[in-house]
């Protein structure tokens, strides 16, 4: 049994265009800060001094490589600045999945993005779980409201299509939808990005189990008009 450690930091932004990464920031109006949540093997130790944006480039990269998540937070009001979660190990090292990828109509009658996954092993799977990630080759920079933010990376989870428990059963099959307003972002990516820049990952209680590559992801998501 490992542990899977989620560091819940803020980038906030300094005069002459610095950065800093901290967990904790004021309620001060005049302050910036971006949101994210870091998951890997273990917390996340804040550099001492600020970055520059460059230099805030290159660590997130850093973190990646290392087999660190990152993705934007929506709020941490009354979360810990540092979780820690158990995975087991053994179970993500034994189990077996079929994946197949699927279109499907939303309320509005929209197509949207599955992943159907079978459970072909001998053990049922627990806490099962899909995220979308992705590594922007130059990093973006933009402004949504007052956040002036710059995009390196980032990921988001796939939500079941519908009610599951988390744990598939032998045998089993369950649905999972890309989240909502991120469909068109995969799709820009399969046309901007190289195709080892995106993926889908799959994991047992946060171990990874398997992984749906870029060039099938892309060559799917072309298909969508």
């Amino acid at each position: 049994m490992g542990k899977r450690i989620t560091s819940r930091l803020y980038m906030v932004e300094l005069p002459g265009n610095m950065i800093e990464v901290t967990y904790t920031v004021t309620g001060a109006a005049h302050i910036i800060a971006r949101p994210i949540d870091v998951k890997g093997p273990e917390a996340i130790v804040v550099p001492i001094a600020p970055f520059t944006r460059a230099e805030e480039d290159r660590w997130e990269l850093d973190l990646l490589a290392s087999g660190y998540t990152m993705g934007s937070s929506c709020s941490q009001i009354g979360l810990a600045p540092i979780e820690s979660q158990e995975t087991h190990n053994e179970e993500a090292a034994v189990a077996k999945i079929a994946t197949e990828l699927c279109w499907l109509a939303d309320e509005q009658g929209e197509k949207t993005f599955a992943v159907s996954v079978m459970n072909v092993s001998a053990i049922a799977i627990p806490d099962l779980s899909l995220e979308y990630s992705y590594e922007n080759e130059t990093a973006h920079h933009g402004q949504a409201g007052n956040i002036i933010y710059t995009a390196v990376a980032g990921s988001f989870p796939f939500v079941p299509h519908r009610l599951f428990s988390g744990t598939l059963g032998i045998c089993e099959t369950a649905l999972f939808r890309a989240w909502e307003g991120t469909l068109s972002s995969m799709k820009s990516h399969a046309v901007s990005l190289s195709p080892e820049s995106y993926r889908i990952r799959i994991f047992c209680e946060l171990s990874p189990l398997a992984t749906i590559e870029g060039p099938i992801l892309g060559e799917f998501l072309e298909q969508l008009d």
